[in-house]
């Protein structure tokens, strides 16, 4: 049996980001073992009262030395032009959509700074590719401190 199998990692915390500051990230993501996947990375943006100055995706072999993968100021996937979140960009998603291809790295981190105010943040990784033997993600698919998983029962 081959079936899609996610797992859920928080990379950056909710949390309230004070200006100019840079928010610490949670959890690295790696995707051993899903090549031929894809990586969905997720960055909230709630309330806010000021700029993002940075938010990008950078990817590593070895966990240590990063290098630039994707920024929120990169075309969409419609063609237009990205932006950074504003504060007139309230309570909104920027979403990067990474295909897990034999050349793409193994490990993902996100940058994000403010740029001015308090602004409500968090970021969310699902990797999804396929497990031989397994019918179903186990409860250990979502990494972050205090979070649930919930699934509807097969019939």
């Amino acid at each position: 049996m081959v079936e899609d199998q996610y797992k859920v990692i928080g990379i950056i915390s909710p949390q309230r980001g004070a200006s100019t500051l840079t928010a610490s990230v949670s959890q690295v993501v790696d995707t051993s073992g899903y090549k031929g996947g894809k990586l969905v990375i997720i960055f909230s943006w709630g309330d806010a009262a000021g700029d993002a100055a940075k938010l990008k995706v950078l990817e590593s072999d070895d966990n240590v030395t990063y290098t630039n993968l994707m920024s929120a100021t990169d075309i969409q996937v419609d063609g237009s032009a990205g932006a950074l979140p504003t504060s007139s960009t309230d309570n909104s998603e920027v979403v990067f959509d990474i295909p897990l291809e034999v050349h793409r790295k193994r490990y993902f981190t996100v940058e994000y700074t403010n740029s001015s105010g308090n602004n409500f943040i968090c970021c969310t990784a699902i990797i999804i590719g396929k497990t031989i033997g397994s019918n179903r993600t186990p409860a250990t698919g979502i990494v972050r401190a205090n979070s649930k998983l919930l699934s509807t029962k097969d019939k």
